[in-house]
């Protein structure tokens, strides 16, 4: 059964940190501008990205944003974590994620629940020792969080196209490039279109 809007015009609340208010900029010059190119969904995008946002701040993004718009959305992607890795361990990532997704599950249960994995810093300031390593730290944790979700039905979206070592999609060592937020905005919007085409679980990129 494909999924639907309930109603004409549903939301779909895009929330996070940096990566989120710097993607609704670079989402102005892209083909259907802020709204992802999804208006033949019926869905109207709202953002809410807040610099240095971490796990414990998805409360005060959502209510920012019910302050906004008055009601609920029909679709949320949640992005963060980013800020949060740099400085908790594996296990502790574990439970902040979990956090996250029981707070979402308690206070949004009429909303499609969509999580965005982490994505990758060219350079992790409190990581003693190898980048790399680093990175593949955050790799796992990422795919521990995709597992639980996976266990309640959740969604997530990965995005193994970014490439930290890949000089033209980032701008620093922290954020990306226009180049890497068009790939992250494209990613959006192919994982909204696969889980109204096929109810999709998880959606990954090579």
């Amino acid at each position: 059964m494909t999924a639907a809007p309930h109603h004409a015009w549903d939301s779909l609340w895009i929330v996070g940190d940096s990566h989120i208010a710097r993607a609704k900029r670079q989402a102005k010059y892209r083909p259907g501008g802020y709204n992802l190119n999804l208006l033949d969904l019926n869905l109207k995008v709202h953002w809410e990205g807040q610099g240095g946002a971490q796990l414990e701040d998805l409360d005060t993004l959502v209510s920012q944003a019910l302050a906004k718009h008055g009601k609920p959305p029909y679709m949320l992607i949640v992005h963060l974590g980013t800020n949060d890795f740099d400085a908790t361990s594996r296990m502790g990532m574990f439970h902040k994620n979990t956090a996250a997704m029981t707070y979402c599950l308690s206070n949004l249960p009429d909303t499609v629940i969509i999580f965005s994995e982490m994505l990758p810093r060219r350079f992790y300031v409190s990581w003693d020792g190898d980048q790399r390593e680093a990175d593949k730290q955050r790799r796992k944790v990422n795919g521990e969080f995709a597992s639980k979700l996976n266990s309640h039905e959740l969604r997530f979206i990965r995005h193994n196209n970014i490439n930290p070592f890949d000089r033209q999609q980032y701008d620093g060592i922290l954020h990306l490039s226009p180049t890497g937020y068009r790939m992250l905005l494209d990613n959006f919007e192919n994982a909204i279109r696969h889980f109204f085409d096929d109810h999709w679980a998880f959606v990954h990129y090579a």
